[in-house]
């Protein structure tokens, strides 16, 4: 797909070319955490079927719905949050209930360790 509108919290197929290590890689379902329209890019968090992810800090299990049209019960890697180019988007799944995405927003925050009280410190 080219260059689709998207919007936070919207589920897509992605696809992730060749991972290394634990990175996910191929075609699999991923959330949309924010939307760069200027670079058309996506930050996305990628989710995994295998259940046993969930040992793994930053994880975060999502049951399957219409709403999110996810085929499967899933589990988000917060880990591996990333910007990819929004030709990598192949369709659009769903969307996340709200509850869903604040607790993802909430394990960014805890991930990236962004205080909202905190300011900046220099590098």
């Amino acid at each position: 797909m080219q260059n689709p509108a998207v919007a936070k919290g919207e589920v897509w197929v992605v696809h992730f070319s060749d991972g290394e290590g634990h990175e996910q890689e191929g075609a699999r379902p991923a959330v949309i955490m924010g939307d760069s329209p200027h670079f058309q890019m996506a930050a996305v968090i990628p989710a995994t079927s295998q259940k046993t992810s969930t040992r793994f800090p930053f994880t975060y299990s999502v049951n399957s719905s219409k709403l999110n049209g996810l085929e499967v019960d899933s589990v988000f890697l917060v880990p591996q949050i990333r910007s990819v180019s929004k030709t990598r988007l192949l369709r659009k799944m769903g969307v996340l209930e709200d509850k869903d995405l604040k607790q993802l927003d909430s394990l960014v925050r805890d991930l990236l360790k962004l205080d909202a009280g905190s300011s900046s410190q220099p590098i």
